[in-house]
């Protein structure tokens, strides 16, 4: 007959449950991140936008005020 042999199953279930703790929080840390540079992203555009909308205007008023200054 072969001996029984202890084996430390506490620590396997004490390191599962550890591990998947770690998971989740790594899980949850990922999830903020990729929320977070999808707003940087949307905050970026939303400011090339407004820059291009800035910069048209700006044109179109210089060239009424060339043409102004001409006359």
């Amino acid at each position: 007959m072969q001996p029984i042999v202890a084996r430390p199953w506490g620590a396997y279930l004490g390191g599962g449950c550890l591990a998947v703790i770690a998971l989740a929080i790594l899980g949850t840390v990922a999830v903020f991140l990729m929320l977070g540079l999808a707003a940087v992203a949307v905050c970026i555009g939303l400011a090339a936008v407004a820059l291009t909308i800035c910069v048209l205007v700006l044109r179109s008023m210089w060239r009424d005020y060339q043409r102004e200054k001409g006359h």
